[in-house]
């Protein structure tokens, strides 16, 4: 269904787009060579560059029955398909979001946490296997028609895990609360095995979900230096950087074998996917009067466009924030004046709605990097405070302290009172760590100790 819903939305605003292209943009032989030559020629660049252009080749083989994952997330799947949670236990798979819970969820957690421990066992063998394949046909034909049915559980099973970890820290179990809560890495690390973004983003939440339960265990020790260390040796071990560039290699395939589709089955194909193809509508019966040959260059010229961008984005992705972010960001300003120019807002359609937000998603993977050091430097300044009996003034007396991703330079750090408070500048760089009176949004990265109201409180203060 969801493949179905994505289908539509890229459907809808094509037909009407290829219709007014027939009218805007007459095609001369000369415009379908040039525009021929530009696609094959990222094609070719593509192919010198190893990445390739038909998604048949993102099958790997499948790892050993062992070590594979991936069947443990479908049991997974069956399991809460069958035995979905209870209006008790719904808390499980919901989680407790950015606040500490109350003492009703804390009970309630506890309660689930036994009556859904089946749940739990797979989920636990879920993550002790070192690989993921999650079956997916990459030998389909039509990219959009590919289904991946495991993300939803594979977040759920992440947020499972964050409060079975919550539960065993409150019983003052740190150690066990701690390796447990960092089996959520490996589970970003499962999702990647999907390879989209898709994939990407479903790792990044998983990522974000495991370091707010890191976040809520270190603030349940209570400064314990020996459950600080551990959070720091459980981050440095296991947390993996997400790189965004296997992601946009993957959008890269996807659409160099959905244009080839497209190029065989014709304008109508895209309307197949999500209707009945007796039942027409009129802009479809009108697509159907478009040419190949004016078909083939509407997806050359698409085709030539999307393959550029996506390769030279992916060839920044992962370069520092402050230097990939002023190039993505040119990027997209490139392409939204080329698609939004009276002839681009049709010529481009396809373009626009296939390209993936390459500028937001990188600045999602700053955010959680950011919160992976915060979180890693807040625990070594409570170990501080264990050995001096108080806060240091600031950073300087920790030494080989990891830097900020969104610029390069240190965090910032100030004391408030008793505690102090621990920040990045964030994507805009104008967050300056904001008050213990007032909620910070999600994508503000800081640690403020010790715990502020607003985290025991889900109510944000005004």
């Amino acid at each position: 269904m969801k493949n179905k819903i994505i289908a539509f939305l890229i459907v809808t605003p094509i037909a009407i787009a290829i219709g007014a292209y027939r009218l805007v943009h007459i095609v001369s032989d000369r415009h379908a060579k040039q525009t021929h030559t530009a696609y094959q020629g990222q094609l070719q660049a593509l192919s010198a560059a190893g990445i390739p252009t038909q998604m048949a080749k993102l099958q790997d083989p499948l790892p050993p029955a062992a070590r594979d994952a991936g069947p443990i997330f479908a049991q997974i799947d069956a399991e809460l398909k069958a035995h979905p949670p209870t209006a008790g236990d719904k808390i499980l798979v919901d989680g407790f979001k950015r606040h500490m819970p109350s003492p009703q969820e804390i009970a309630d957690a506890h309660a689930a946490v036994i009556h859904q421990a089946h749940l739990l066992s797979l989920i636990h063998a879920a993550a002790a296997r070192p690989q993921c394949d999650l079956r997916i046909n990459w030998s389909n034909p039509d990219p959009v028609a590919v289904v991946f049915p495991r993300f939803a559980g594979i977040r759920q099973s992440t947020r499972v895990i964050s409060v079975e970890s919550f539960d065993l820290a409150h019983q003052g179990h740190f150690h066990e609360a701690i390796q447990n809560q960092a089996l959520g890495f490996q589970l970003a690390d499962h999702a990647l095995s999907g390879k989209t973004t898709i994939a990407y983003l479903v790792a990044l939440a998983c990522n974000a979900i495991t370091l707010e339960g890191m976040r809520k265990i270190l603030y349940l020790s209570h400064g314990d230096p020996v459950a600080a260390q551990e959070i720091i040796d459980a981050i440095d071990s296991r947390y993996h950087p997400v790189k965004y560039s296997k992601a946009l290699q993957t959008e890269i395939t996807f659409d160099a074998t959905e244009i080839e589709y497209l190029r065989s089955a014709g304008p109508l194909a895209l309307f197949n996917s999500v209707d009945n193809p007796s039942h027409k509508k009129p802009e479809q019966v009108a697509m159907t009067t478009m040419g190949k040959a004016q078909w083939n260059t509407y997806l050359d010229d698409n085709g030539a466009l999307i393959l550029t961008t996506l390769r030279h984005n992916h060839d920044i992705a992962d370069l520092p924030y402050p230097q990939s972010n002023p190039q993505l960001a040119a990027s997209d300003a490139a392409l939204d004046k080329a698609s939004n120019s009276y002839s681009g807002r049709f010529r481009y359609m396809l373009t626009e709605v296939c390209l993936p937000p390459s500028r937001t998603s990188a600045a999602k993977k700053t955010t959680i990097d950011a919160d992976a050091r915060i979180v890693e430097i807040s625990a070594r300044l409570l170990i501080q405070k264990s050995k001096t009996h108080a806060f240091p003034t600031d950073l300087s007396a920790l030494p080989h302290l990891p830097l900020d991703p969104f610029t390069e330079g240190p965090f910032h750090y100030r004391r408030e009172g008793d505690g102090f408070v621990l920040y990045s500048t964030g994507e805009d760089g104008n967050f300056d760590g904001g008050t213990p009176a007032r909620k910070p949004e999600k994508y503000q990265s800081m640690f403020r100790y010790p715990i502020p109201p607003y985290y025991t409180n889900p109510v944000t203060t005004p």
